[in-house]
């Protein structure tokens, strides 16, 4: 996985000018090491506050595109599963956005996280590499979190707690991006499936000139020193929309 870029856009989900900086996002590119330019493949945005709001901008782009998730924090809960019982909780009717709203599996997805983070090895399977200057911020976001143990009722309970005096969207980000790249099938795709696209995306343009300008500037992943990442993002300012770009395969927004 290779964390491109983190940002904010502030503003509220129902702003004019919010959702036309979301809608610019969503059709952005950057380019690879090839020097071509990638878009996003699938986006997921936050759909568990302000759930008719995020739908009403949803529904404006391809559920191919961009879906709504929500985390789940059962151990047991799935990787991915779509809602198919979203109702309304007074008439009981089936709700216009359950046909493309996902819960994630979020205490599996952070388990698997915090082991790759500390990952050395750029070949180790799910190794995470972050881009040269995100500040401190982010990374204290990302790992604001942590597993701890309770007693209940004879039995030891283990849940996830946060720091309640650090925010936590670095790390809501990087689970959302992770679930747009499940549901696009990053992690089921055959083996010629990957070698079409490596020859669609890792190859250079014939007879283009790679702008030298644009690969100095790009994602240059840092590996973290002494096996655990380097402390590093802007303050993430409220209410407005977080996103994070994953890879080439997924991207996401979260509030």
């Amino acid at each position: 996985m290779y964390v491109i870029e983190y940002g904010a856009i502030p503003g509220h989900i129902a702003d004019a000018d919010c959702q036309e900086r979301l809608d610019a996002l969503l059709k952005q590119t950057w380019p690879n090491s090839v020097g071509r330019r990638l878009g996003i493949d699938m986006a997921a945005i936050d759909g568990n506050a302000w759930t008719e709001e995020v739908w009403e901008f949803a529904r404006r782009h391809p559920a191919s595109k961009l879906i709504m998730v929500r985390g789940r924090g059962e151990d047991t809960a799935p990787l991915l599963a779509k809602v198919r019982r979203e109702r309304n909780e007074r008439t009981g009717k089936l709700l216009r956005y359950s046909s493309r709203f996902f819960n994630f599996g979020a205490s599996g997805l952070k388990m698997g996280l915090y082991r790759n983070v500390a990952k050395t090895d750029p070949m180790a399977r799910g190794y995470v590499a972050f881009p040269r200057g995100l500040e401190d911020e982010y990374f204290r976001q990302l790992t604001a979190e942590r597993r701890t143990a309770e007693k209940r009722h004879g039995f030891t309970v283990w849940r996830w707690t946060k720091d309640p005096s650090q925010a936590n969207e670095g790390l809501d980000t990087i689970l959302q991006a992770e679930a747009a790249a499940i549901k696009w099938g990053v992690r089921g795709l055959p083996d010629a499936i990957w070698d079409k696209l490596e020859q669609e995306r890792e190859q250079p343009v014939a007879g283009q000139q790679i702008d030298l300008e644009d690969l100095l500037s790009g994602p240059r992943p840092a590996p973290p020193a002494g096996g655990a990442p380097a402390l590093p993002s802007s303050p993430v300012a409220k209410p407005g929309r977080s996103f994070s770009r994953s890879g080439g395969k997924s991207s996401y927004m979260e509030r």
